[in-house]
């Protein structure tokens, strides 16, 4: 498909996805627009659980400037033309900037591994740092009459602004409908789950003795421990912790949710109260209360273990054509190559399991071994817990595939480089007769080195450098310099532009 047409299709969805918003994909039929279960509470502090029960794909900074479900090329492309609270990639209100431009650029070409807004794989300082972005975003714009509200409608708007209703329409008539909040005749819905973050209210008691409400973000792991959770109220960002003027550090912070739940009685617009209550004393914790469908997502409750592996001694003289020792292939071989997965959750959450290999060290010609590294994982509520199982593989007489004029060479030699001149790229070949690292170097004329290239664990033979490419540089003569260990050899080679 063509640039311009690619442009055309995506400038197409951003005026098909705004006129008719999408629903969330994975979300359950009966989870928007309905009362959400006691049962699903226990995902209040997970970001996913803004999606379920909002039926809203896209987020604030999260790329997808053209609402199409997706953060990809398509939202690079037309970037520049479309400003909305998804372009706003590193939080500083300003969307569609060149640095927002430059983020989603590098995020999509592979250079950083997530945007600044990825609450699911963001640590717990960058968890803060993002809230506090968006909490002085909320703050900045022009709402409702404030003058009169209580905290309690304070934090209540805060809340349908990060984390939202799924009834917004239906939970704002009901507030109105009951006489709140004071200082305005209705909640402001138009942002309903624009940052969709998993804020939500915390009743505490502030220095002076009175009933208080801040809000809260789970920005660690685990919701029952006090330290991960940030609380903040609407003055500011700053922190609310025990012994700030709203929050005494000797009274109890309980966590609460809004929204429309299945009461006992049917459906009820009520905040569900004491999910989980910390009792603080000289501001630290002295007790836990939490309802029982939290404890599903207690980490105390979640474990996983994997089995630990013996190290594996391969020898290579039965399968010679094989490189590439996947965990599988072993298996096929009657190897024990794959962890045993345990998941000691009652509710059977299923353990993903990855794998990482180290690089191969040399332990001999034609001997290598290298490590490999299993995690196990379970991802439950905005919990994660894991386990990690090492193995050592060693192969033994390992023989690559060679073809038949293979050529075994007596010294260390290095060929002139070739084309030469050259623009801008160039190849150097090289001799080894020794197993090993094998390093190339390229100076200027100043003594300078401007580019460097290992090859790793390189077998005798003859061997290339290619695609050297120097085109960031001046025309000039340039030393190339090959190290096979200690010793080195050189040839000189013009760059010419």
């Amino acid at each position: 498909m063509g640039r311009k047409l690619r442009n055309l299709v995506a400038a197409v969805g951003i005026t098909l996805a705004t006129l008719s918003p999408m629903k969330y994909a994975n979300a359950q039929v009966d989870s928007l627009n309905t009362p959400l279960s006691l049962e699903r509470a226990g995902n209040f502090f997970s970001p996913s659980g803004v999606n379920e029960l909002v039926g809203k794909p896209w987020k604030y900074g999260d790329g997808d400037v053209n609402h199409d479900g997706r953060t990809d090329s398509f939202d690079l492309a037309v970037i520049d033309s479309v400003s909305n609270d998804e372009g706003d990639i590193d939080g500083d209100s300003l969307s569609s900037s060149a640095n927002d431009k430059q983020i989603l650029s590098d995020y999509l070409n592979g250079n950083i591994p997530y945007l600044p807004g990825d609450w699911a794989n963001l640590n717990k300082e960058e968890k803060t740092s993002w809230i506090k972005k968006m909490i002085k975003i909320q703050n900045s714009l022009p709402n409702t009459d404030y003058s009169q509200w209580v905290c309690r409608n304070f934090i209540t708007q805060m809340e349908l602004e990060f984390y939202g209703s799924s009834n917004i329409d239906g939970f704002i008539q009901y507030y109105h409908d009951n006489g709140e909040p004071q200082g305005g005749e209705y909640y402001l819905g138009e942002k309903n789950a624009r940052f969709g973050l998993p804020v939500v209210y915390a009743g505490t008691i502030n220095t002076s003795g009175e009933s208080h409400s801040v809000n809260g973000v789970l920005v660690g792991k685990d919701p029952l421990n006090f330290n991960d959770w940030y609380f903040f109220g609407y003055e500011n960002d700053n922190q609310v912790v025990p012994g700030s003027q709203q929050m005494d550090s000797n009274s109890p912070v309980s966590i609460g949710l809004n929204g429309y739940f299945k009461g006992p009685f049917g459906p009820v617009f009520s905040p569900l109260s004491d999910l989980i209550q910390f009792e603080l004393q000289g501001g630290e914790v002295v007790n836990i209360i939490h309802k029982n469908y939290v404890t599903l997502h207690n980490p105390e409750k979640i474990k996983v273990h994997l089995g630990k592996l013996e190290k594996i001694v391969i020898d290579n003289n039965s399968f010679p054509d094989v490189t590439n020792f996947t965990p599988e292939f072993l298996e096929s071989q009657g190897y024990k190559a794959i962890p045993d997965t345990s998941s000691e959750n009652a509710f059977g959450i299923p353990v993903k399991l990855t794998h990482e290999d180290s690089d191969t060290t040399n332990v001999s010609y034609r001997h290598f071994q290298f490590l490999r590294k299993f995690v196990g994982s379970v991802y439950s509520g905005g919990i994660t817990k894991s386990d990690s199982s090492p193995q050592i593989i060693e192969v033994n007489n390992f023989t690559p595939v060679e073809p038949e004029d293979f050529y075994l060479p007596d010294e260390f030699k290095i060929y002139q480089n070739y084309p030469n001149p050259f623009n801008p790229t160039t190849n150097v070949k090289y001799e080894t007769n020794r197993y090993g690292d094998v390093k190339l170097e390229v100076y200027n004329n100043l003594g300078q080195k401007v580019y460097e290239k290992t090859d790793k664990g390189v077998y005798p033979g003859v061997h290339e450098f290619k695609d050297i490419d120097m085109s960031k540089y001046a025309s000039g003569m340039y030393l190339f310099r090959i190290y096979e260990g200690e010793k080195f050899k050189s040839i000189k080679g013009v760059l010419q532009k």
